[in-house]
């Protein structure tokens, strides 16, 4: 590593330690950081000329001259995400806004009476006009993009149209799409903690009336394939489905499948009609194919709202990041 790199090094870890502190003096973050004194300080010069970092009203200290505070500026930056499901047979779209602290400064619930592509710009202008530092967006709902255009999605109005691409010219800021079960897989460091960042988690999702699809987690990064389709698990381009009779047969299919194919530390079974009781079950079935020592931590899950959400929020700060 040269000295350019390394001081970019530090520079990113000096900025993760006031984010995690949110306000600090050069001492604690020396102390936070393993780095010197001197390199915080003049790591910290380089912080508040791009006004990443602000100094604050000193401490007060008990004799002594009080050590300067240094806050970071969470609302320098923000994201502007939404995403959309179904609710007691209703279309739902939940919009918020987020700072690079993870903090959301704002959220709303709208209830569409149709999903056309009009909604979006109409929901998502009011908060961009009132949060101008807003720098991306993010939108996730029940679909696929395939090299950029909507091929398959659970609303016909924007069926075959390049959403992302469009919408980014109607907002005037780049757009990341993802759909319900990536964003479910994304968010699950809260089954398997930070190991995901180094290990393989795979998400499947049985929506009530359509194919399962699978979000796949490759060391903390979201995987979709050349196209796009990755997980899709080959029943989306069917012409004719027929949902399973036994789900927990299906879901042990599933589960030696992809096994088989990505040999995952874990895997997260979306699916309404599993409980955590059958999960000894799958287990037993997919052992008269598979040794059991091979097979994932599994984990049940029967509703997958909650964790699409929180899959979304986990993605905007990434990405702001």
């Amino acid at each position: 590593m040269d000295k350019k790199d390394l001081r970019l090094k530090n520079l990113q870890l000096l900025r993760e330690a006031l984010r995690k502190l949110r306000q600090a003096s050069k001492p604690k973050l020396a102390e936070e950081t393993g780095l010197s004194v001197v390199t915080v300080n003049a790591l910290m010069q380089t912080l508040l000329e791009k006004k990443e970092a602000e100094p604050v009203t000193e401490a007060v200290s008990i004799g002594g001259r009080p050590a300067q505070q240094y806050r970071f500026r969470g609302e320098r930056r923000m994201a502007l995400a939404c995403y959309m499901y179904e609710e007691n047979g209703r279309d739902k779209m939940v919009v918020f806004v987020e700072n690079l602290l993870g903090e959301i400064v704002e959220q709303q619930e709208i209830y569409p009476e149709q999903v056309t592509k009009d909604i979006f710009p109409a929901a998502l202008r009011p908060l961009l006009k009132k949060y101008p530092q807003t720098t991306l967006v993010v939108v996730g709902m029940p679909g696929s993009e395939v090299n950029g255009t909507l091929e398959v999605v659970d609303y016909p109005a924007l069926k075959g149209m390049p959403f992302s691409k469009w919408l980014a010219a109607e907002l005037d800021r780049p757009v990341y799409f993802t759909n319900d079960i990536h964003a479910a897989v994304a968010g699950s460091g809260n089954f398997f903690g930070k190991t995901v960042e180094e290990e393989s988690v795979i998400g499947v999702y049985w929506p009530q009336n359509s194919p399962p699809e699978a979000g796949i987690l490759l060391r903390g990064k979201l995987y979709a394939g050349r196209d796009g389709i990755a997980g899709e698990l080959g029943h989306r381009f069917q012409r004719e489905w027929q949902p399973p009779r036994d789900a927990v047969r299906e879901a042990a299919r599933v589960v030696a499948l992809m096994t088989r194919i990505w040999n995952p530390h874990g895997m997260v079974l979306y699916n309404e009609k599993l409980r955590m009781e059958d999960l000894s079950r799958i287990i037993e079935i997919c052992s008269r194919e598979i040794p059991a020592k091979f097979l994932p931590t599994i984990v049940i899950r029967p509703d997958i709202r909650e964790d699409y959400g929180q899959g979304i929020y986990a993605l905007a700060g990434s990405y702001l990041q």
